[in-house]
């Protein structure tokens, strides 16, 4: 989706899927500072819709996507460059935060 322009992900605790999740505000944060701002909608207008992606695109390839895989569904945002010793986060309305210490 984001031609994996990232070299690792970060992932908070799990959460039933029970609301709507098209077009939640989504925050990037860098020290405490909002760096870029999307809506959930710029992931193929429904993130879920890439999951639906993946499986015709799977299997198209011949493969199967079983049930604990994870799905990245893309990037809502550019991607950032990120140098040492950042803290960085992400909000995502109604979903929280989760974020990470650069190194």
């Amino acid at each position: 989706a984001d031609n994996c322009s990232s070299t690792g992900y970060v992932m908070g605790d799990w959460q039933k899927l029970d609301r709507e999740i098209t077009d939640l505000k989504m925050d990037l944060i860098v020290n405490n500072v909002v760096v870029e701002s999307a809506s959930s909608s710029a992931i193929l207008e429904n993130p879920l819709q890439s999951v639906v992606e993946l499986s015709r695109l799977a299997s198209g390839a011949g493969l199967t996507v079983k049930k604990g895989h994870i799905i990245l569904a893309g990037a809502a945002t550019a991607a950032q460059f990120l140098e040492k010793e950042k803290q960085v986060a992400v909000q995502i309305e109604k979903l929280g935060e989760v974020g990470f210490r650069t190194k």
